[in-house]
Order: C-alpha cells, then sequence, then structure tokens
C-alpha cells in the first residue's frame, strides 16, 4: 500500500516507544534541561541519558571483535566526530579526514572465533589523502598508498607505507581502542506502510514503515523518537531535524545524488541514526550496505551501523560519530571535525530579499510589519551599522524588545567574481528569517542606527558542490532611536527628508551649546562671519568618525553666521548656534572641520 501524505495536518502517531525520554524535556526545571540538551549533544551515542531511556536496547559484545590491547579499551575521545569500523576502513583519493579512525577487528573468523586473515581487517588511504594534525589513527593494520599524509599519530600492530607516503609519529602497538556505546533498535516491527511526504513536510515523531522523499524536496523531523523500515532520499532532496532526533531504521538508508541529511541546529549529536539490518544474516565475512550515499552529499548526523557497512559516495562532506561494519569514504569527500571553524565560503556579501518583520518581548511578537514591497539587505550593511537606512528607519513602538527577525524570502551570495549563487537559509517555521538578538529599548522615534556583529551561532558554508548552508544569525551591539517628543519636532519636514538627513550624517547627538566664538573670514572674495560652537554631548546617537561623544567631553562645530559686536550675520540656509542652546545636531565632516547637514535642518532645538 502506498500512503501518499499532503502538508495540511499532523502526521503519524505519536510514539511511546521509549516514554519519558522527552518527557523531561517539558518540565519546568529549564537549568535541568538544558544540561540534558547539552549532555546529549556532546555524548551523542555515548550519553547516559539516551541509553537510561532507551530501554529495547542490545549491546555489541566487545571481546568478539578487539584485537588485543596494552590497556583496556577506553571511551571515544571526541564524542563529536569519529569514525569506528569493526572491520576496515577505507578513505578514497584526495580525501580531507579531521577525525579520528579506529578499527576495532582483528578479524578471529565468524563471531570472533580463529581462523581467518588479519589482512581482513584494516584501515587503508588512497593517493594524496591527507589526515590533519591533531587526530590519530588506531588498528590492527594500516596502509598509506603514495602521496597519502598522517599528520596525526598512527597506533598500529602493522605499518605498511607506500612510497612517498608521509607519517608525522607511529606506535608499534595499540594502547587503547574506544569503547562501542549501546546499540539500540526497535523489537516490535514497523508498520508496511510506504510514506511519500509533500515537499516541506513536517513529520512527527512515531513508527512508520518506507518513507521515500521525491527529488529537490525537503521533510522536516520535528524531533523525537522515530522509527522507519527504511528511508530513501532521492536526487537533491532533504532530510531536515529541527530537533532533536533519534531514528531506528531496521533495513537500510539511501541517498541520493546531492541530497542532504542533516541537523538544522548543524550539531551531529542531534540527529542520532541507528541501522539495524534485523532480517539479514549478521556474520564477520559477508558484507551489506546500511547506510549509502551516491556522491555530493551533505550528512551532519551521527551513524551507527555495526551488522552492515556505511558507504559515503565521491566528493561528499561529513561530520559527526560513524560507526559501522565497514566505513568506506569515497574520492574527493572531506570528514569535517567542526564547520564552525572551517574557513568561511569567498564571497563579496550576502544579499537577503526581507517580505517583513516582527519585534519580540521573550516568546512573544508585540510588533508585526509586512513590506509593501520587498527590501534588499545585505550582510554589508549590517555589519557596518546601515541596517537601519536600508529598512527606512521605522518607528518602533516605545518599549523594550528581546529580538528583531526579518522574515525572508530568498538569500544570494555574491562571489569574488560577481556571480551569484543560491543560498539555503533552514527554518522551522513557514519562512526562513534573519534574528538580530537583543535587548534594545525604543524610545518611540525612528530608529537612528543599529549595529550587529555575527553571532556564535552565524554559520556560512558549503554544503556540497555548489550548495550553500547558512544562519544569519547575529547579536546587537548598539541600538538608538529618537524619542517621541524629538519626532514630533521633526515633523516641520516630510519623514523622508528627515530620512536622508540622517543618512548623510556621521554624528547624530543631543548636546548643549557651552559658548560660541564669532569671526570674519574672507570666503570667495566676500567677508563672511563664523561662529565656533564647543558643543557638549548629552546622548550620542550614530557615531561614524572618530569623537569622544561622553558627556565629560567637548568638541568645536563650524556653523555660518553669528555676531561680531553690532555686526550680526544669520541665514536661512545655516544652522545658527548661541550659548545655552539645547538641540539635536546632525553633524558630519567638511575637511578638518564637522558642520551641520543640510545647513539649519541639522539643528532641531529642543
Amino acid at each position: 500500500m502506498i500512503l501518499t501524505i499532503i502538508n495540511c495536518g499532523e502526521a503519524g502517531k505519536s510514539s511511546n516507544l521509549f516514554p519519558g525520554l522527552f518527557a523531561q524535556f517539558s518540565q519546568n526545571d529549564q537549568e535541568a534541561q538544558q544540561k540534558v540538551e547539552e549532555e546529549i549533544k556532546t555524548q551523542g551515542f555515548y550519553s547516559k541519558h539516551i541509553q537510561s531511556k532507551l530501554q529495547n536496547y542490545t549491546t555489541i559484545v566487545e571481546s568478539e571483535t578487539t584485537p588485543d590491547v596494552k590497556e583496556p579499551a577506553s571511551e571515544l575521545k571526541d564524542k563529536s566526530n569519529g569514525i569506528i569500523a569493526l572491520k576496515n576502513i577505507i578513505i578514497g583519493e584526495r580525501g580531507e579526514i579531521n577525525s579520528n579512525l579506529y578499527s576495532l577487528g582483528s578479524c578471529r573468523g565468524l563471531f570472533g572465533k580463529n581462523g581467518c586473515l588479519k589482512k581482513l581487517s584494516s584501515i587503508s588511504l588512497f593517493s594524496k589523502t591527507i589526515q590533519n594534525s591533531g587526530f590519530e589513527i588506531k588498528g590492527d593494520k594500516v596502509f598509506l598508498f603514495p602521496y597519502s599524509k598522517v599528520l596525526g599519530n598512527i597506533f598500529a600492530n602493522d605499518l605498511i607505507r607506500l612510497p612517498n607516503t608521509t607519517v608525522t609519529n607511529f606506535t608499534n602497538n595499540i594502547p587503547s581502542l574506544p569503547k562501542l556505546p549501546p546499540f539500540v533498535f526497535d523489537q516490535n516491527s514497523t508498520t508496511n506502510e510506504s510514506l511519500t511526504p509533500s515537499n516541506g513536510f513536517e513529520l512527527l515523531e512515531g513508527k512508520y514503515g518506507r518513507i521515500k522523499i521525491k527529488p529537490k524536496f525537503a521533510v522536516t523531523l520535528k524531533g523525537g523518537v522515530y522509527s522507519f523500515k527504511s528511508k530513501s532520499l532521492n536526487q537533491s532532496s532533504s532530510l531536515i531535524c529541527e530537533k532533536l532526533c533519534i531514528i531506528l531504521v531496521s533495513e537500510n538508508v539511501e541517498l541520493g545524488y546531492k541530497s542532504k541529511i542533516y541537523s538544522q541546529s548543524n550539531i551531529s549529536n542531534d540527529l542520532l541514526l541507528y541501522i539495524n539490518k534485523i532480517k539479514k544474516i549478521r556474520d564477520w565475512i559477508f558484507d551489506e550496505e546500511g547506510f549509502s550515499a551516491t556522491g555530493n552529499n551533505y550528512i551532519n548526523a551521527s551513524i551507527y551501523s555495526p551488522y552492515a557497512d556505511i558507504q559515503i559516495g565521491d566528493k561528499s562532506k561529513v561530520t559527526g560519530i560513524l560507526i559501522g561494519k565497514n566505513v568506506s569514504i569515497a574520492n574527493g569527500s572531506k570528514m569535517v571535525n567542526d564547520f564552525v571553524s572551517e574557513p568561511e565560503i569567498p564571497l563579496t556579501d550576502i544579499e537577503y530579499e526581507l517580505s517583513s518583520y516582527q519585534l519580540y518581548l521573550d516568546q512573544t511578537i508585540k510588533v508585526s510589519q509586512n513590506y509593501e514591497n520587498n527590501l534588499k539587505l545585505k550582510l554589508s550593511e549590517i555589519l557596518t551599522g546601515n541596517l537601519s537606512n536600508t529598512i527606512k528607519y521605522p518607528i518602533f513602538p516605545k518599549g523594550e524588545y528581546s529580538k528583531i527577525i526579518f522574515n525572508i524570502k530568498k538569500a544570494k551570495g555574491i562571489a569574488e567574481d560577481g556571480s551569484e549563487i543560491t543560498i539555503k537559509i533552514p527554518t522551522s517555521s513557514n519562512e526562513p528569517y534573519l534574528e538580530i538578538k537583543g535587548p534594545f529599548t525604543s524610545e518611540g522615534g525612528r530608529t537612528v542606527s543599529i549595529l550587529s556583529e555575527k553571532n556564535h551561532s552565524f554559520r556560512l558554508f558549503e554544503l556540497i558542490s555548489g550548495e550553500y548552508f547558512h544562519s544569519p544569525i547575529f547579536t546587537l551591539t548598539s541600538y538608538s532611536s529618537l524619542s517621541i517628543e524629538v519626532e514630533n519636532k521633526l515633523s516641520i519636514l516630510p519623514k523622508e527628508r528627515y530620512d536622508e538627513i540622517i543618512t548623510e550624517a556621521d554624528l547624530i547627538l543631543t548636546a548643549s551649546i557651552d559658548s560660541t566664538q564669532s569671526y570674519s573670514e574672507d570666503y570667495m572674495g566676500v567677508p563672511l562671519i563664523f561662529t565656533i560652537a564647543q558643543v557638549k554631548p548629552i546622548n550620542c546617537l550614530k557615531m561614524k568618525f572618530d569623537v569622544n561623544c561622553s558627556q565629560n567631553n567637548r568638541f568645536n562645530v563650524k556653523g555660518l553666521g553669528g555676531s561680531i559686536g553690532d555686526n550680526i550675520m544669520k541665514t536661512q540656509n545655516a544652522a545658527y548656534y548661541s550659548t545655552g542652546d539645547q538641540s539635536l545636531l546632525f553633524l558630519k565632516k567638511s575637511m578638518s572641520d564637522i558642520i551641520s547637514v543640510q545647513g539649519n535642518f541639522g539643528k532641531v532645538e529642543l
């Protein structure tokens, strides 16, 4: 039977497979909840909370597959990344490995009995493959093919090197090997239904049969425990985990060309995948695929397939723990230890097309506004303080807010050669968004300045060739707005005119005039009176050049007009300064002087 799911309501049945696993996440004790989540994110399959809550599991008997070591086996050092094979690990040509490699097997025959050749258990790095420093290789036999490099440490009983290989450090024994975590599977059979979700469908936790995702479709797992018979992702399709997902598969997982499976948080331990091969023969010699990826795939998940192989196709990117009977990573693929540390892609800028914004106080939307025509905003404008100009100096209601969310219709990267690339932005809602985390306070007038920096959750990297992942999250470093009273005074001109003045100004502040000094100067043969006003800052709202804008400082502003004795000069097109004034000043630098913007409109008396 084929069951097609249309995205018009809740899907599936709520899972009672492992009751209580996520119940603790809904408790009022948020601090305890956060500790549980952090423990799972860092420990993954080794998490004590996962192990204690998933009851119906069986474990691999380590002594049946592990070669002799001088010290007792230890746990995996890096719980966020590593490749472990019960038998063989093969890394194809021109691969880059930022991960530990462990082969646990010594091949003692079927189910650990003596009698088969040790050469059936090994770790092989093919030509021009590199394992970077900071990682290690441990296994019974290690093969290095020409021009391969191991810049970390090798621990092995046998090391076989072909010409032109590089080894930084080799130890001719195995001091320890990682223990396997408990393996989990669903003892109850899954349904025989086949699911073909619609694009953008959100799947709740529960028991399902075979799930097939159509080409270029994206399906989101909302979080929880899922039981599948098999999973198949067609070309360029995506399976996304919104929050912690534990997936139990009784047969196999297949990824088509350019398909992706990843956790939305960019943390591989948020997506734990157990592959059981429950009806297949489990032995040491005969191998079958449990997880297979065709090529150009992006995988950000932890995969545990002890009874079947894990095969990653050409030019793929992988992060997370991979535990398989055999693990094979094909030519030109990359095992990334941490995408956060990966250099950003060479873009000159990113352009976002915005459809609306919301102001939040904690989790409550206080203000929501749609743009009549989508606005275009660049990453550079956010980081250089020009955001307020691009979004047309909005007037936010007076009050406190915790963040700003801008909904994004689409985003594109601008490469160094001027070409444009499409960028994928993950989302848990109907529309991707850009987030600026506060808090901040609006005084009720127009927004003068918003300056932000990249948040620690900001992400930008290439998923697979030509496809890019971006998480635009920023932290607000400064926000300023005019007060309602000042805004009312600016109503003498249309809002668009003062928007222009704000844009032109390099320095906007409220200030008092401590003193003035006028003097005469010839300007193009005409004698004119100028005034130097000593300004005492009260509140700086925007500052784009180097000036001390603290209340204890003073600086000079030059204005046209003034008085020398009985000689008084005033002009309607210039700001006039007199001692004792309190004003809102819109200033800019002209040569070596600081002057008002657009003459008398650059000084508004308060």
